[in-house]
Formats: structure tokens, C-alpha cells, sequence
């Protein structure tokens, strides 16, 4: 009743009996096995000296015999895409989950067995735009077919740069990670990045869309941009100030000892998070001697 946690496992043996010993206190369990559903338990209060029992029944995973397969094509070209990763989630109306994945041929076909059940899948290709499906229900022993055309990454002809100083000196900041997030009007993503050179300049070349940045280098705060708007072959500049750290010139310090024999504990994590008024954040830690 004072927030402390712990954490314990054990294997069952032959017989399927399992045993732990706890603290007083409450408790929870989960429960795995190979070619069954993982299970959790609700919270349990156990006392002093006290033995409980709790048993549970796992789901053995059922026969996958239905079948999820189609093709992968380039949305442009109309031509089949070999080696696209095809990821499959398969629920089932008890709240089971399950996970399965697989590659196309080079005919951009794939084949997923799955039990009955709710599936949707994702779909990713080197130079091209994932997508997702909705979700579809298949029954024993059906096969459905899921086709899906990825569109390529458009040509990136247009341009973002800027340069990121330091706020109070006005001096360029060299090595600073640009982090760019792209996004069209159809709701595909991409993600690229780069790092300022001497003159505290980048330069970072993206397909018409929106666009937005994070600014972030050691010594200083990081920072974010808005959201922008890019056409095609227009070049934006998007310059950043950054805030160097405050000098650290107050301590926080003491001790942490065991709540029972009020012994010091070595070793102890602590881990300090801070946040002054203009929003900007920073994180610390050590260890107790």
C-alpha cells in the first residue's frame, strides 16, 4: 500500500503446478506458453503467511486453415512488387491475438494461413509508401484475397534548409539532428533526417506536402516546428534558435536507505526529470554510492 513493485517468474512442471513466494501485498499474474494464448489474471490482496491458489486455462491456438493471399502491385505502373513485407494481426471474438507475417514473391504474391477469426494487414516495399487495410472477417476453412497497390515515393524536388543558431550568441550550431515528417494529401508518410554542418546549415530535399521538424543536439533544449505546406520544386527556409542548457549550479541530493532496517541502499536509481517555464524540458540521472 505504499507503491513499491516487484517482479518474480517461474516455469510449471510436469504436472502443470507452479509455485511463488511473495511479500504480502497484491498481486497479479500472466501467463505464456508455446502454441497457446498468453492469459492475465484480475489483482489478488495476499497476506502474511498466507497461500493462494490460482489456477488457469489456456487457449490452445486453433488449426490455421484458412488463407489470406493476393498481390502487391506499384499503384503507377501496374507491375507485381517482389519482396514487399506483408504483416498480418488476427484477432479472434474470445480477445485472443496473434501476429504472422511474410514476404511476396516475385510475382508480388503472398500466402498467409490464419485461423478464423478478424485480420488486417500492412504493407511495406522499399521505395514506396505503406499502406494498411481495413479489417475482414474469414471463416473456417475460407480463403480470402487481399490485393493491395503501393504508391512509390514521389520524386523529392523540392527543398527545406535553414540554419539553426544558438539564441543568445546568434552563432551557427554545427552537428544539430534535423528531424523531417512528411505527409501528403492522400495520408501517406515518409521520415528523413540530416545534421547541420559548420554553418549551422541544412538542407533536406522532400516531395510536395506538409512538412514538419525537430531540431535536437547535445547542450542544448530541443525544439519543433509548425506544420508547412511545400509545392512542387519550391524551396522553404525554415531557420531555428536554440536554447542552450542552463547552467546547472543547484544540487538536489540525499539519501535513499531500506524502509525497514533504514540501511543505505547502493546502487539505487534516480532519475530526475525537469522542466522550467518557457516549456523546455530536460532529464538526469545517477546512481547512490
Amino acid at each position: 500500500n505504499q507503491g513499491h513493485r516487484d517482479g518474480n517468474d517461474t516455469y510449471t512442471n510436469s504436472s502443470g503446478y507452479y509455485k511463488i513466494n511473495v511479500a504480502p501485498g497484491t498481486i497479479d499474474l500472466d501467463f505464456s506458453a508455446n502454441g497457446y494464448y498468453s492469459e492475465s489474471t484480475d489483482y489478488y490482496t495476499i497476506g502474511e503467511n498466507e497461500t493462494i491458489y490460482v489456477n488457469i486455462s489456456l487457449y490452445p491456438h486453433p488449426l490455421e486453415n484458412s488463407t489470406v493471399c493476393g498481390y502487391v502491385t506499384n499503384e503507377i505502373t501496374d507491375q507485381p512488387i517482389e519482396n514487399a513485407y506483408v504483416d498480418l494481426y488476427w484477432k479472434d471474438n474470445q480477445g485472443h491475438h496473434d501476429w504472422n507475417d511474410t514476404y511476396t514473391n516475385s510475382s508480388g504474391y503472398y500466402k498467409i494461413n490464419v485461423a478464423a477469426g478478424t485480420i488486417d494487414l500492412d504493407f511495406y516495399a522499399n521505395g514506396y509508401y505503406s499502406e494498411s487495410t481495413d479489417y475482414y472477417t474469414i471463416g473456417e476453412n475460407e480463403t480470402i484475397y487481399v490485393n493491395i497497390s503501393l504508391l512509390p515515393h514521389l520524386p523529392e524536388n523540392s527543398t527545406v534548409c535553414g540554419y539553426v543558431t544558438n539564441v543568445i550568441t546568434d552563432q551557427p550550431i554545427d552537428n544539430v539532428n534535423v528531424y523531417l515528417h512528411w505527409e501528403d494529401n492522400q495520408g501517406h508518410h515518409d521520415w528523413n533526417d540530416t545534421y547541420t554542418n559548420s554553418s549551422g546549415y541544412y538542407k533536406i530535399n522532400v516531395a510536395a506536402g506538409t512538412i514538419d521538424l525537430d531540431f535536437s543536439t547535445n547542450g542544448y533544449y530541443y525544439e519543433s516546428t509548425d506544420y508547412y505546406t511545400i509545392g512542387e520544386n519550391e524551396t522553404i527556409y525554415v531557420n531555428i534558435s536554440l536554447y542552450p542548457h542552463l547552467p546547472e549550479n543547484s544540487t538536489v541530493c540525499g539519501y535513499v536507505t531500506n524502509v525497514i532496517t533504514d540501511k543505505p541502499i547502493e546502487n539505487a536509481n534516480v532519475d530526475l526529470y525537469w522542466k522550467d517555464n518557457q516549456g523546455h524540458h530536460d532529464w538526469n540521472d545517477t546512481y547512490t554510492n
